[in-house]
């Protein structure tokens, strides 16, 4: 279970801001905010990516009813649920597209596991994150986890 603060904060305030995330306004913090576009246009583009079959995700988040297994969290969207499908050993490492490979998680989940924040050992127990204690990852029968898989995301996300 996951939960949120809201926390007021004065606009009179001065906010600090990590400015190493903001390059282009590094060498001047004053500097005008950008301009934007105010009539973006459609166009075409081209995106180079790994191509999955959607099968999978599609049936590991089905499997857990959209609810993600680290927190549990089943998030809904305009009478849609919503999850993602996330591989533990990434594709572009070389990681299969298979089932055994893939997690049902929460957007929130999702972006801690791919960024080292989240961790799931061989014996399914979760540790890091927004997790206080180290939680079992929640599993079903007909969707098994590939212990060969963690032990690859641990190498890649937390090397000794």
């Amino acid at each position: 279970m996951c939960f949120y603060s809201l926390e007021f904060v004065n606009p009179d305030d001065q906010l600090t801001v990590d400015l190493a995330t903001l390059t282009d306004f590094i060498r001047d913090p004053k500097q005008a905010s950008p301009k934007g576009n105010v009539a973006p246009v459609r166009g075409m583009r081209s995106v180079v990516g790994w191509i999955r079959d959607t099968k999978v995700t599609s049936w590991v988040k089905l499997q857990h009813r959209h609810t993600c297994q680290i927190c549990r969290t089943r998030i809904v969207l305009r009478g849609k649920p919503h999850a993602h499908g996330a591989h533990i050993d990434p594709i572009a490492h070389g990681g299969p597209d298979v089932p055994e490979n893939v997690l049902c998680l929460c957007p929130n989940c999702h972006v801690q596991f791919d960024a080292d924040e989240i961790r799931i050992d061989p014996d399914l127990n979760v540790r890091g994150g927004l997790i206080a204690v180290a939680k079992r990852l929640n599993t079903v029968e007909a969707h098994t986890i590939d212990p060969i898989r963690l032990e690859i995301h641990d190498e890649l996300h937390f090397p000794h």
